[in-house]
């Protein structure tokens, strides 16, 4: 069943992502059998490590996409967030760079102040 089978599922697909095999970890969590929680925690992986290929690519519009997708699912964290900021940047979009690095500074200021 799922139970038997959804584990070492998730191990290879951990495994694959650790060696930076993320089209393979993708086809594998595709056609898999993960539970709901291990099948998001992947999928947050999945598309933060094609966030980061693609920003290594220069490829900045793609790069933005995944990092806003992740955003939305709740899993962009702030390296990633400035990483989106850089896109928009050498996008030459200056003033949406300018507003995401505002926002993350605002947010550095704010977690300080509460100590």
């Amino acid at each position: 069943g799922v139970q038997t089978c959804a584990l070492p599922i998730f191990g290879l697909v951990l495994s694959l992502l650790e060696m930076d095999l993320v089209e393979d970890a993708a086809k594998t969590t595709a056609f898999g059998e993960l539970s709901t929680s291990n099948r998001k925690k992947v999928e947050l992986i999945i598309l933060q490590k094609r966030g980061v290929q693609e920003f290594d690519r220069k490829n900045w519009d793609m790069a933005i996409s995944y990092f806003d997708e992740l955003e939305r699912l709740g899993g962009l964290n702030r390296d990633l967030d400035i990483l989106r900021a850089q896109s928009y940047r050498n996008l030459g979009q200056f003033s949406k760079s300018r507003q995401e690095f505002k926002r993350l500074d605002g947010e550095i200021i704010t977690s300080s102040d509460s100590n």
